[in-house]
């Protein structure tokens, strides 16, 4: 079961779109959502579509996202390059939790710039590294 969605988000006054897909159900699951931001800038979230056997695997929600400027999101096109910094990217990620109510209660995967930028949300949680062999390795069963 997936769905797909747009949510609004503001920032510094002008509205823009953040493209997303939800594999399972956010509001019956009783498991953590993982939310799994892509490398970038400049790549979209098609790449992280494969988190989607920890769903299949292991019930666990996984919620997925185009960054501004990427994929199905705002391209924001005629924005200065000083607008491209992490603020907006951080902004960009709160909205989007608080769209999906899960902005309280949910686990981080980031791979590469999704990673680094996004341990400066909060210093305290714990951001989930997989390399890509380990996803393999849960889709065939050999670890769990």
């Amino acid at each position: 079961m997936s769905t797909s969605g747009i949510a609004e988000f503001t920032f510094k006054g002008k509205v823009y779109q953040t493209w997303y897909k939800v594999f399972g159900n956010l509001k019956t699951s009783s498991k953590r959502p993982l939310v799994a931001l892509h490398g970038g800038p400049g790549m979209s979230h098609h790449y992280m579509l494969s988190h989607e056997v920890l769903y299949e695997k292991a019930g666990i929600p996984i919620v997925v996202y185009d960054e501004i400027g990427n994929g199905e999101s705002s391209h924001a096109l005629d924005e200065p390059k000083e607008f491209w910094n992490s603020e907006v990217f951080m902004d960009q990620l709160e909205s989007l939790l608080q769209h999906l109510g899960i902005s309280s209660d949910f686990d981080l995967l980031g791979h590469s710039w999704g990673g680094s930028e996004r341990d400066n949300r909060d210093p305290e949680r714990e951001i989930i590294c997989l390399e890509r062999e380990e996803i393999l390795y849960v889709r065939e069963g050999i670890i769990s």
